[in-house]
């Protein structure tokens, strides 16, 4: 399972906020979501990426968007 992460600066090396936007079976979606979250253009200083959750990795316990 991949995991598609919103992580909010507040300053240049400081987190603000992170926000899972979703979760996808392959790799290759959820690059594909990146991308597509990356040519919205927004004001603040955001980074996308996925990552990946290998099983009995709590995956059961991860709540998308909450």
């Amino acid at each position: 399972m991949w995991i598609l992460l919103m992580i909010m600066f507040s300053n240049p090396y400081h987190v603000h906020h992170i926000e899972i936007l979703g979760k996808y079976n392959t790799k290759a979606i959820c690059t594909t979501e990146v991308q597509r979250a990356v040519a919205i253009k927004v004001d603040r200083k955001l980074s996308f990426g996925c990552i990946k959750i290998a099983k009995g990795n709590m995956v059961n316990q991860i709540l998308i968007g909450g």
